[in-house]
């Protein structure tokens, strides 16, 4: 073996030249270390790289071959090869110095044959001077290959200060089968440095509750240019400039640097103190004037000439950042559904850190790690002064009780913890003496716990699970403790995991929640079917909320030719639909009732298949305010039900805590719902800013959109009333010239007696003509009596009896208002949006219309009748100026009817309103369906 004088002197001379296999845009990149297993790298010709090691261990066998090989499709004619032969292998670089200034990237050529069952992967350790270990940062895992794959690691920055050298680890590990042919090579290793640009804000955990105090500071290390340019820009959400004018371009006068070379004696014959670059720091007060979300962009421009900057700009560098501005919260609940979930250990903040934020987000519950080592008792000390710490804002922890045998700190395990089962299901003498200390510490400060992190329901499908449950319960909490014990479930997915659910309520779980986790993320639609289909039991229903891949933001799928407009459009739809689902799925697992709603592993980037409520380095996600205004808002409130909107926005009510009542809602497309809700409403949007709708007279205007807004401050028995009218009959038969009598059902919800009247009207339908005039349908409705009165007594409930008679109306759905003018403790107006449907909705009526290639207007007309009773129609379209057309109907059923119609000269009637009027023949029925020709 070579000493380390011949080994980096190796690495010196190489240091200069670049690796074959990488590609590096930035010429600030410089490489450090190379190695493409050359001869050059086996100076003693033993096929091994000079100065790496191999690791053995029961794990790791001697038996399984690795060595430098000869491959004439590698970058030299040879690469590093590994033999699996079944089993797991490890090797790794000599040490490389480093400095913890610099960022850094790993390139590596990869070429993997036949493996299924392992996991391949490259990582890079970075030390203290001392050897220990600070930081790990993994490649992804790979599978086999089509031939050589380019692949790269960073770029990183290093965590510590004190960072003084890396090492380049190559790992393959054996799954629950080993690979007995699989074969691995490696070549064309290269760490390069780069510049370090880093960019902090005022606030450590980037959240402020005041915009005046926003700051951002850029810090530069190890450019090669002394005065860069450094544009800092104020984005919103969609990573878009949030105002033009916004921003600020400044030149930061840099200083010399030069490496630290206090390590110069492990790296004899390297120059130890040669010129690395310029550094320098510039802080910006970006004007933010309210609370949101934001980014922060900051770019160093070169003057050398970049088409995507204005003209002679280069782009070296480009960080973003985020950070948000709370608004103001509201009263918290006492109690409340909503937690986070922090397993394994993956904390980029510290327990005070968490503390803090934990107040601000709307939390009522955190799910964390508890184990410790029982020769570490101050571990459990601080675990109890956290869960206080928490519970002095009312956020109430669970103890995850997970296999102390995987430690959370391992962070160079590659395969998948094992499942709680594993260690569960063994005998109590295997588990008990691992947590008797922990419980004996923590479980009178801790209520809650869960056996295994959420997601893993390994525990499910044991038989006899209650009994071995409440063995487990008995071997946990020996001291008679005041203990909630849950576990994972998984959402039953077909009818007869639906079955097997049921069995399990009815054995009387000994469980008291059950944590549900699908094994792939539900949508809002999904969520809604499954907890409607799953049985409720005794044990409380935890849900998790998380979004499918679907619902990533990618600019990569939006053209490229595209306007800028036009893509700042498809991005801003993008964000819209993942917070309007995110939100979705919250409402859905609230009007389903359950009592946990929990986004798990919650400090996992959106771009790495989390959720996006924070980021892994502690930051706020982008759902981070839609996540505490949800939680705010309806934490610890009770649904209540929906109501019928004028412009038919989406709506559901809750009642909070104080007995205030919420409104949540949101439309398709922008409008203004125009109504009385009471009268000191609050209108919240997602990100929680607060406006007050304005007022015209007795109604407010509330602006709805694609997100979703919350409305606060409704008044209790106007909205009560309004959920409960009902009319004994949506349905009307579509029979003209003849009274079909109904009723209105009325519940009086104030507190006191009232009196009033009510006015039953039916609004003409609007039609938009070729001229785009719009104009009043011919139907006409009448109500009898026009208007009624009513006297009711609290909590009195009346039936208003009334009849429609119809001269002529269009067939299917009619909005109906029905007007209220009521006098209680006060006068009040409002009016309710109901919807009848003309006809007994068995007969249906479906019109489409093209222009044929001779420049004919054809009318397709399909007709469909569901009663089982044949019945014959006759049927007249109208569509003037032109003569009216005739068709017969014979004996329609439920296999339907198809009629054609056709008029010259097409394009002339583009535009305009046709009218269909099926008559039952020998029957008194007339159905009239208005529709608009279209190309």
């Amino acid at each position: 073996m070579p000493t380390h004088f011949q080994l980096f002197v190796v690495i010196a001379a190489l240091s200069a030249s670049s690796c074959p296999g990488a590609t590096r845009h930035n010429p600030d990149e410089v490489p450090i270390f190379e190695c493409t297993f050359g001869e050059g790298y086996d100076l003693n010709y033993d096929l091994w790289p000079d100065g790496w090691q191999r690791h053995f261990d029961s794990e790791h066998p001697q038996y399984v071959d690795i060595s430098i090989i000869d491959d004439d499709s590698a970058s030299e004619g040879r690469a590093m090869g590994v033999m699996l032969d079944g089993a797991s292998a490890r090797f790794s670089t000599p040490r490389i110095p480093i400095l913890p200034r610099y960022s850094y990237s790993v390139h590596f050529s990869l070429k993997v044959e036949q493996v299924e069952q392992s996991d391949v992967k490259v990582a890079i350790e970075l030390f203290d001077y001392e050897g220990t270990k600070l930081q790990t940062i993994h490649s992804k895992a790979f599978g086999s290959t089509d031939g050589w794959i380019r692949e790269k690691i960073g770029p990183f920055q290093p965590q510590y200060s004190s960072v003084s050298y890396a090492v380049v680890r190559f790992d393959v590990a054996r799954g629950r089968r080993g690979d007995l042919d699989a074969k691995i090579f490696f070549d064309d290793l290269l760490l390069t440095r780069l510049p370090s640009m880093v960019v902090t804000t005022g606030s450590p955990l980037n959240v402020y509750d005041d915009p005046s105090n926003v700051t951002v500071t850029c810090t530069l290390s190890g450019i090669r240019e002394q005065n860069p340019t450094i544009r800092f820009q104020l984005l919103d959400a969609t990573r878009y400039v949030f105002d033009e004018t916004e921003s600020e371009q400044q030149r930061i006068t840099a200083e010399l640097i030069t490496e630290d070379s206090r390590t110069a004696h492990d790296i004899v014959g390297m120059k130890g103190n040669r010129v690395a670059g310029y550094e320098g720091k510039h802080t910006w007060y970006p004007k933010i004037t309210e609370s949101g979300y934001y980014r922060i962009r900051v770019q160093m421009i070169s003057q050398s000439g970049d088409e995507s900057l204005n003209e002679g700009e280069r782009e070296l560098y480009k960080r973003d950042v985020a950070l948000v501005v709370l608004p103001p919260q509201l009263a918290k609940a006492k109690h409340g559904e909503f937690g986070w979930s922090m397993p394994l250990g993956r904390w980029p903040l510290t327990r005070d850190e968490v503390s803090q934020l934990a107040p601000k987000i709307g939390i009522h519950w955190l799910k964390v790690p508890v184990w410790f080592d029982a020769n570490h008792p101050e571990d459990g000390e601080a675990i109890i002064q956290f869960a206080e710490r928490l519970a002095a804002s009312e956020v109430e922890v669970v103890g995850l009780i997970e296999d102390p045998t995987v430690p959370h700190s391992d962070q160079d395990k590659l395969n998948k913890p094992s499942l709680i089962a594993s260690l569960m299901l063994a005998d109590k003498s295997v588990w008990q003496p691992l947590y008797e200390h922990v419980m004996a510490r923590l479980s009178l400060r801790i209520r809650w716990w869960q056996l295994g992190s959420d997601g893993d329901y390994s525990l499910k499908d044991f038989p006899d699970l209650p009994e071995k449950i409440a063995d487990i319960r008995a071997g946990l909490f020996r001291f008679g403790q005041d203990a909630k014990l849950g576990l994972g479930w998984r959402w039953p997915v077909d009818r007869e995991l639906a079955s097997d659910k049921t069995a399990m309520v009815e054995m009387r779980p000994s469980w008291d929640f059950e944590q549900f986790v699908a094994t792939t993320p539900l949508s809002s639609e999904a969520l809604t079917d499954v907890m409607a289909m799953t049985p409720k039991s005794t044990a409380q229903r935890w849900v998790n909320i998380s979004l499918g891949p679907e619902y990533k933001i990618d600019e990569t799928l939006i053209a490229a030719d595209l306007s800028q407009s036009e893509k700042e459009r498809l991005l801003r739809y993008q964000h819209e639909d993942r917070i309007r689902e995110f939100v979705q799925q919250i409402i859905t697992a609230k009007r389903q009732g359950a009592e946990g709603i929990f986004v798990s592993d919650v400090f996992t980037d959106a771009a790495n298949d989390g959720t996006g409520v924070m980021n892994s380095d502690g930051t706020p996600g982008e759902l981070f305010l839609p996540w505490r205004s949800a939680a705010s808002v309806l934490g610890g409130a009770r649904y209540l039900g929906e109501m019928q909107l004028p412009q038919g926005s989406h709506n559901h009510i809750f009642q909070r805590e104080d007995g205030e009542l919420v409104m949540v809602l949101w439309n398709e497309r922008p409008v203004t719902e125009q109504l009385y809700l009471g009268e000191s409403l609050q209108q919240l949007d997602v990100w929680g800013n607060r406006t007050t709708p304005p007022t015209d007279g007795h109604r407010s205007s509330i602006d709805v959109g694609r997100l979703p807004c919350y409305v606060l401050g409704l008044n209790g028995a106007v909205t009560r009333w309004r959920m409960a009218v009902q009319f004994e009959s949506n349905h009307v038969p579509s029979v003209f010239a003849s009274h079909h009598p109904n009723a209105l059902h009325l519940v009086n919800h104030f507190r006191q007696g009232v009196g009033g009247k009510v006015h039953i009207n039916v609004p003409k339908s609007q039609v938009v003509g070729a001229d785009g005039e719009v104009a009043s349908t011919s139907e006409k409705w009448r109500i009898s009596p026009e208007v009624s009165e009513f006297r009711l007594g609290a909590g009195e409930q009346f039936d208003l009896p009334f009849s429609v008679y119809l001269d002529e109306a269009t067939y299917g759905e009619k909005p109906v208002q029905i007007d209220f003018e009521i006098e209680g403790d006060r006068h009040y107006k409002f009016s309710v949006w109901r919807t009848m449907h003309v006809g007994l909705g068995d007969i249906k009526i479906k019109v489409s219309t093209h222009v044929d290639n001779s420049g004919r207007l054809v009318v397709d007309q399909w007709m469909e009748n569901s009663s089982g009773k044949p019945t014959d129609f006759k049927c007249l379209l109208y569509a003037p100026p032109r003569k009216r057309k005739r068709a017969q109907v014979f004996m329609l059923g439920a296999e339907g009817d198809k009629k054609e119609y056709i008029y010259e000269d097409g394009e002339e009637l583009l535009g305009r309103e046709f009218k269909l009027r099926a008559e039952e023949i020998n029957g008194q029925r007339v159905l009239i369906h208005r529709f608009t020709a279209e190309r």
